[in-house]
């Protein structure tokens, strides 16, 4: 049981840094872009109930001159207050609260649903050759093989 335990949390230790990632890597993309065009760092002042979040960003587009676009048809629903809020920074928030990621092409910004790449499965009764344990042991790299 504590062996299954240990290994869920280290699981959810691993998504948590892989999410950080993505979105260290979102708020980089969109800082390279204020630089670019410095209407992305406009402050909005919004507040929807139950709007889709296409509605919801096409709004802010239109609003404030900039070029965003939903690119899936994922459309979730979003309720949302912000108040002097920069749109580079409403776009990391929406980006880490709903799952999505972005490309950019010059200064437009498409929106999508964010779709991990699946993790690899090691092949079950993985047999390792004598070779490579040889050739890994050269590089100082050692290696238990089940007997």
């Amino acid at each position: 049981m504590f062996w299954i335990a240990l290994a869920l949390m280290m699981a959810e230790c691993l998504a948590v840094d892989r999410d950080s990632l993505r979105i260290a890597a979102v708020r980089e993309k969109i800082d390279s872009l204020c630089v670019r065009d410095p209407l992305f760092m406009q402050s909005v002042d919004i507040s929807v109930g139950q709007m889709k979040l296409s509605e919801l960003l096409r709004t802010v587009a239109q609003l404030n001159n900039v070029n965003l676009s939903v690119r899936d048809d994922f459309d979730c629903v979003v309720s949302c207050n912000f108040t002097r809020s920069r749109i580079d920074d409403l776009i990391v928030f929406l980006c880490r609260e709903y799952r999505l990621d972005i490309e950019m092409y010059g200064n437009i910004v498409s929106i999508y649903r964010y779709e991990p790449l699946p993790e690899p499965v090691a092949p079950k009764n993985a047999t390792v050759s004598p070779a490579l344990i040889v050739r890994l042991s050269l590089c100082r790299i050692s290696l238990s093989v089940p007997g």
